[in-house]
């Protein structure tokens, strides 16, 4: 949302969560436009915990089955390069 990227995952809580939401039309044009320092840094952390907790197990997942998938196959190997 704050990158104006879709969602790779859908998110389900993990207990009940009482919360409100402010739709991304409204966050990119009035809050981000008005203050874009407050942007800035949320744009930064957010980037930050991504890749902290979610880029850097998924890649380490993909590694670990993509070494599972050439190990079933003696014939075949799989390379795949990061972007």
């Amino acid at each position: 949302m704050c990158h104006n990227k879709k969602s790779q995952f859908v998110y389900v809580t993990q207990s009940e969560v009482t919360a409100f939401a402010l739709s991304k039309r409204f966050l990119q044009t009035k809050i981000f436009k008005k203050y874009p320092d407050i942007a800035a840094e949320i744009k930064e952390q957010s980037f930050y915990r991504y890749k902290k907790n979610i880029k850097n197990k998924l890649l380490k997942y993909r590694a670990e089955h993509i070494e599972e998938i050439n190990r079933r196959s003696s014939y075949r190997t799989i390379n795949i390069q990061q972007r």
